[in-house]
C-alpha cells in the first residue's frame, strides 16, 4: 500500500460510512434496526484508526508496528468520546432512558473493536509493502 492507495482506503470508509448514515436518516434505520448504530460505531471506529495510522504511518517518522496501533487505538477511544459528549449536548441520545449508560458503554467498545479489528489488517499492509 502506498500513499495514495491508503488515502483511498481511508476515502472509501468514510464515503460507506457517509452512504449508510445519510440512508439510515432517510429509511429510520437507527429505529427500526437495533443494530445499525452498533454497525455505525464499529466502521467509525475502524476509520478514526485507519485515518490515524495513515498518517502515522506513511508520514515515514514511525518505525514500529507497535506505537501506531497503540496510538490509533487510543485516538479512536478519545474520538469517541468525544462523540459521546457531542450526542449528549445536542440532545441526541435519550438520557432519560435506562439504557443510556449501557448504550453509551457499547458504543464506545464498538469503536474500540473496530479500531482493533482494522489496526493489525492496516499496519501489515502498509508495513508489508514499505520493506
Amino acid at each position: 500500500m502506498n500513499r495514495n492507495s491508503g488515502a483511498v482506503f481511508v476515502c472509501c470508509l468514510v464515503v460507506l460510512i457517509a452512504f449508510l448514515h445519510i440512508s439510515a436518516l432517510q429509511f429510520y434505520l437507527y429505529w427500526s434496526l437495533w443494530w445499525f448504530d452498533i454497525l455505525m460505531h464499529f466502521l467509525g471506529g475502524a476509520w478514526v484508526a485507519a485515518a490515524v495510522l495513515w498518517c502515522l504511518l506513511l508520514s515515514g517518522y514511525v518505525h514500529t508496528r507497535w506505537r501506531p496501533f497503540r496510538t490509533a487505538v487510543c485516538l479512536t477511544i478519545i474520538v469517541g468520546i468525544l462523540w459521546e459528549i457531542y450526542e449528549y449536548a445536542f440532545g441526541m441520545t435519550l438520557v432519560e432512558h435506562e439504557a443510556y449508560v449501557f448504550d453509551t458503554a457499547l458504543d464506545l467498545v464498538m469503536d474500540m473493536i473496530g479500531a482493533i479489528t482494522l489496526s493489525p489488517l492496516f499496519i501489515s499492509l502498509v508495513c508489508k509493502k514499505q520493506a
